[in-house]
C-alpha cells in the first residue's frame, strides 16, 4: 500500500484517511483495505479491546503529530495540550471493522486449481453454516423443552430450599446454572410488578 500510493503520488491526506479508516471508504480497489494493517497488526493485549484502542491512539498520535496520547488515558496530558477528554474523543477507532480475512493483493487468476479450490471452499462453508443452523435449533428446542422444568426448579428456589448453592441446586436437577439465572432475570421484574414491588 505505501509504495503504490508513493508510486500512483497519493496525496497525504487520502494516504492517511486509508490508514485510519480505510473500512469506512466506498473503494473502488479493494487492495486498499491493505492500509488499515497500520492500525491492525499492532499487540492485540490478550484481545483486551480497551488496551487495543489505547495502543491505536498511541500510534496515531506518534505518527502523525509527534505526540504521547497515551498517558492522556488517565490524566491530562502533563507537558502537551492533550486532555483527557480529546484522548477518549479518539476512541473512535474502536469502530476499525476488522475483516477476518485479509483483503486480496492482487485478484487471483481464473485457473482450474482456483476454481475447483473456490468450490471446495463454498462446500465447506456451506456445511459449517448447516451444522450452525442445526446447533442453534437443537439449543433452541432443548431450551423451549426444558421450560416447565426451568420454572419449577426456580419455584422451588424460591421457597427457601438453600442447603445447597444455585448452581449446585440446578446442577443437581440436570439444569444449567446459566439458564436458570437468565430464566430468573427475565421472570423477576415481571413477578415483583405483578405483586406491586
Amino acid at each position: 500500500m505505501v509504495i503504490r500510493s508513493l508510486n500512483e503520488d497519493l496525496p497525504y491526506d487520502q494516504f492517511l484517511l486509508r490508514q485510519i479508516a480505510a473500512d469506512k471508504l466506498n473503494l473502488d480497489d479493494k487492495r486498499e483495505l491493505a492500509a488499515l494493517g497500520f492500525l491492525t497488526l499492532g499487540n492485540r493485549f490478550g484481545n483486551n479491546a480497551n488496551d487495543i484502542i489505547d495502543d491505536r491512539i498511541d500510534l496515531v498520535g506518534k505518527a502523525t503529530m509527534g505526540l504521547t496520547l497515551a498517558c492522556a488515558r488517565c490524566h491530562d496530558h502533563k507537558f502537551d495540550p492533550v486532555p483527557t477528554k480529546d484522548y477518549y474523543c479518539c476512541t473512535a477507532f474502536a469502530s476499525t471493522r476488522e475483516p477476518s480475512e485479509g483483503p486480496p493483493l492482487i485478484d487471483p487468476k481464473e485457473t482450474p486449481s482456483y476454481r475447483d479450490f473456490k468450490q471446495q471452499l463454498a462446500a465447506k462453508e456451506a456445511a459449517l453454516a448447516a451444522f450452525q443452523d442445526k446447533v442453534e435449533r437443537d439449543i433452541a428446542a432443548e431450551w423451549r423443552g426444558k421450560t416447565g422444568e426451568y420454572l419449577v426448579a426456580l419455584n422451588d428456589w424460591s421457597k427457601g430450599q438453600k442447603d445447597v448453592s444455585f448452581d449446585r441446586f440446578m446442577q443437581k436437577r440436570t439444569l444449567q446454572p446459566g439458564r436458570a439465572r437468565a430464566w430468573n432475570d427475565y421472570l423477576k421484574p415481571r413477578i415483583n410488578r405483578h405483586h406491586g414491588i
